[in-house]
Parts: C-alpha cells; structure tokens; sequence
C-alpha cells in the first residue's frame, strides 16, 4: 500500500476485516432478486443499483429547514420520495444527507427499509448528514469513516450476500464539499477500503467532483470504472470494478426523477456482476457498521 497522507488503521492491510454486528430488517417482499445464472466459483448477477441525495432527509424533520431553499422549507418530501422509491424498485440503493433518519423508533431509516422490502445500515455523521445502504439482499458485514473520525465526509463500506456463499462489496459514500484536499484525501481512502476485498465492487453515491477531475483519474488509476454521472450535475455517480459490466437501457430510462424531491437527482443503471466466493460469507446479516479511525484534512 502506497504512504498516503490519510492515515488507515493496519486492519486494512488484511481487506475485509469487519467489525460489527446486529440483524437485517425484514419485511414483505424482502427475498433478494433471483441469479440469473450460477456455477460452483461463480453466479452472474443483474443488480438495479441507485443513488440518491435526498437533501437533508427529505424533510422529514423541521429541524433542518433552517439549511434548505425556500421552495423546501416547511414541507415533509418523504411520501414523495418513498412513492418513488416503490416505483423504481432498486435491488441495492445508496441514500446521502439521510439527515434525522436515525431517530425515531422505529428509526426512519427502519421505516423506509420496511417499506420497501429491504435491509439497511447506517453510517452516522456528526453533522448528520447520514449516508444509509439499502439492498435487497443480505448486509453481512459492513464499515465506515465519517466526521466522527475527522474524514469530514461519509464512506460506508458494505458486502452483500448474493447467496450463502457468494458476495458482491457496496461502498456508498458522501465526500466533502468544501475542500479538494479533503476530497483528494478521502479518494485516497476509498482506494484503502477497495484494497484486497474479494469479490466485485460497487462505488455510488454523492462525490462533488466531476468526471474529469484529479479525484476521478485516481479512481480510475486504482481500478475503477465510472457507469454513470448524473447529467445535470454530474457529481453524483456509480463506479465499478472493471471485471463488472453497466447494462445500458430499460429500468431506469422508464422512471420519473421527480425533481422536486431534492435539490439532487437520483441517478440509477443496470450492472453485470460476477460474484464471487468471500471469506465473509455466511455471516450473520448486519445493521450497525463497525467505526474505522481515518484522518483527512478539514477544510
């Protein structure tokens, strides 16, 4: 592993050393996605993946209309993006600034999970701008770093349990907005977190960058692919591993983005996986991430 700047913990070194813990939510309609094709080493998997940013929970709670525009302030966008959501019906979904989505109990994002047929984590912010994993099928190990650990942006990192024994790794992520320091520093460490897993991996969620900067060019030098970019505004993204394949057309074209939902766009395709066997296969299902020590700059 090259000297970065950010600093890893050893347990890296080793790939998926997991920490924690805990159970799935189940629901009604909550059995994962059938394979399309399976072999003793392999299955190849279709996966409707998606990313959101919903704008300070999609106004779930008024304490944060105090950080939204005018034409958010005071108003709950949470049926509308849950109508949504049903709509599109993703089979893994990465929701960024989930902001109020660890309160309640149920929590919402346990709420949201139910309604959807799905299973979740969370990974806290201190700012709680809450990035939140959802996937259809089983969560079995999972981490993260966040401002609670000066990364001064989220990055959850997930495998997910194609069948038993079989595996495909999520990582959903919110980098900084303010500085590309910090930003540079935290593409370092999602190259960290990438190192050694086995199985493919997934990368989607809110980057603020754009396609054709330094931080992207560093993805794709550590060996990554892009899917997808938002076109609007294109900091909202999917990447991929370059053993997986984007399959273009169909699910996502059909949907309405409903705009007035966030000052984001959701962004969605259809990806090609090759799972592969994982030595954390097998485990028990989980809902609370282990917490990583990792330090970037602070703008």
């Amino acid at each position: 592993m090259k000297d970065f700047e950010c600093r890893w913990p050893a347990v890296l070194l080793v790939g998926l050393a997991f920490s924690l813990l805990a159970v799935s939510c189940s629901g009604e309609g909550s059995a994962a996605p059938p394979r399309e094709t399976a072999g003793a080493e392999e299955a190849t998997v279709r996966l409707k993946v998606m990313t959101f940013n919903v704008l300070y929970g999609a106004g779930h709670d008024r304490r944060f209309d105090e950080h939204v525009g005018q034409r958010f302030k005071g108003r709950d966008r949470m049926p509308e993006l849950l109508a949504f959501l049903r709509e599109a019906d993703p089979d893994v979904l990465a929701i960024e600034e989930a902001a109020g989505w660890d309160t309640g109990d149920p929590s919402v994002a346990e709420q949201v999970a139910a309604a959807l047929g799905m299973n979740f984590v969370l990974a806290p912010d201190a700012w709680e701008l809450h990035v939140v994993l959802f996937s259809k099928y089983p969560i079995v190990a999972a981490d993260y770093v966040s401002r609670l650990q000066d990364f001064n942006g989220v990055a959850l990192r997930t495998t997910l349990a194609i069948t038993p024994e079989l595996t495909v790794n999520v990582l959903a992520v919110h980098l900084n907005s303010m500085s590309r320091l910090t930003r540079s520093c935290q593409v370092e460490a999602l190259l960290d977190m990438t190192e050694g897993l086995e199985g493919r991996t997934i990368l989607l969620g809110d980057m603020n960058f754009r396609p054709d900067t330094d931080q992207a060019e560093a993805l794709r030098e550590g060996g990554l692919q892009l899917v997808v970019a938002q076109p609007q505004w294109p900091i909202d993204q999917i990447w991929i591993d370059l053993t997986s394949r984007a399959r273009p057309g169909g699910w996502w074209e059909t949907l309405d983005s409903l705009p007035g939902i966030s000052d984001h766009l959701p962004i969605g395709v259809d990806l090609t996986i090759q799972a592969l066997p994982s030595g954390v296969a097998g485990h028990e299902p989980v809902t609370e991430p282990g917490a990583l020590d990792y330090e970037c700059p602070l703008p």
